[in-house]
């Protein structure tokens, strides 16, 4: 793979941001231990991005002016020693790279958006304030940088538990369905095929569907609640095993009572593969669980539970009965 790929604008400022996916991150990371001299040029990028993150940050100061605050260290200090790298750039081109990056951070409408693929495991994000989300696969989220200090936005979809870092600003999660505000605490979000549930673990979260805050009812530890396109919010019920909600972070998926279809459509996403029901199975229901990491095993556990058999062919798996 060429460095060409690498040193653009856009990935470095990605690559600092921690914006790259698994797969880009594993595919960079298989290129730098190919290729270690070219390696070293984003070694230094990095090492002078961590050194950066020990700039004080002054309350009230604006996103860009911190990045400003930045960009003045990076020129203004030239006491600090600068590593020559044993590539064809110089270090002023390097840093001439760097300073791009920045403008290009500034400049650039600022929306931020990252994606778990099918079959991917979870993936944990960190966001400008330092709180969590963790994505499962087939999930997304996005959300404004530059005016993160006022207005903590986030677009969701698919799947992520949230653990948020108490402020001022409140902190809004927005998928198709429904519309979570909360001020500090932890919470799970899953949206798939037109149904929506919100789960608390800690603190209060204020729950409503899109444009209706008005109606918006109250979450505390342990309570979920749902809907599903076509429906309003029910009543929030308490949730017996809350570790079943969310165990999808450690590769673990729990069902209770949950017709096939839904089942093997999250084996879809976890595993990256075609499920082809030779019938329509929404009848049966399923009461169990499956682990990432073998698809068989999984398959196995669910159609012998049900009765039912499975050929895997080209990551194609026909569901039959016996």
């Amino acid at each position: 793979m060429s460095i060409e790929k690498y040193k653009s604008d856009e990935f470095i400022a990605r690559l600092i941001g921690k914006g790259l996916s698994a797969e880009e991150m594993a595919e960079f990371e298989s290129w730098k231990s190919q290729n270690p001299d070219d390696a070293e040029f984003f070694d230094d990028i990095n090492a002078l991005w961590e050194d950066s993150q020990r700039l004080e940050t002054v309350k009230g100061q604006s996103s860009e002016e911190r990045w400003n605050r930045l960009a003045s260290v990076m020129v203004d200090t030239p006491q600090k020693p600068v590593k020559v790298i044993p590539w064809r750039m110089i270090s002023i081109a390097a840093s001439m790279v760097l300073i791009a990056t920045m403008a290009f951070l500034l400049t650039r409408p600022k929306i931020v958006e990252i994606a778990v693929p099918l079959g991917a495991e979870a993936m944990v994000i960190y966001l400008p304030d330092s709180s969590k989300v963790t994505l499962s696969a087939d999930s997304k989220i996005s959300y404004h940088a530059k005016n993160w200090d006022v207005s903590r936005a986030v677009t969701l979809r698919g799947e992520g538990f949230f653990e948020v870092k108490k402020s001022d600003a409140p902190f809004v999660v927005s998928s198709l369905m429904s519309s979570v505000r909360v001020l500090g605490t932890s919470f799970n979000i899953k949206e798939r095929n037109e149904r929506v549930s919100v789960f608390c673990e800690t603190g209060r979260v204020e729950v409503s569907a899109p444009q209706q805050e008005k109606k918006a009812i109250i979450l505390t530890p342990g309570l979920s609640i749902s809907r599903t396109s076509n429906e309003s919010f029910g009543e929030p019920h308490l949730v017996r095993d809350l570790w079943k909600i969310t165990s999808w972070r450690n590769g673990e998926f729990h069902f209770s009572a949950d017709p096939l279809p839904i089942v093997f459509e999250e084996i879809e996403r976890q595993f990256n593969i075609d499920i082809e029901p030779q019938k329509d199975f929404s009848d049966i229901k399923f009461t169990g669980s499956f682990k990432r990491g073998n698809v068989n095993k999984a398959l196995e556990i669910i159609c012998l539970s049900s009765g039912l058999e499975f050929e895997v062919k080209n990551s194609k798996v026909r569901i039959f009965r016996k």
